[in-house]
């Protein structure tokens, strides 16, 4: 699994790259909250931590890369 909390298409094409991963899946989320369809409801803390763990177990035996929107965040999920 890698972890980021910003990356461009360069730097997703490297971070590929530098784990040689031939197919990977690629989960990428840069949506703000503004953009979120009508409804939608913002999680607290615990529970983005919760979701994120929920899919982590679903896909148990395959390799990801959770993008974050900052470096705290992803220093703290990690």
């Amino acid at each position: 699994m890698a972890l980021t909390a910003t990356a461009d298409k360069i730097t997703r094409k490297d971070i590929l790259e530098q784990l040689r991963l031939r197919t990977p899946n690629v989960h990428i989320i840069v949506r703000p909250p503004e953009h979120l369809p009508h409804g939608t409801p913002r999680l607290n803390k615990k529970e983005k931590i919760a979701a994120i763990v929920h899919f982590i177990r679903r896909h148990r035996e395959q390799s990801g890369i959770i993008y974050c929107m900052r470096r705290n965040d992803t220093t703290e999920l990690a």
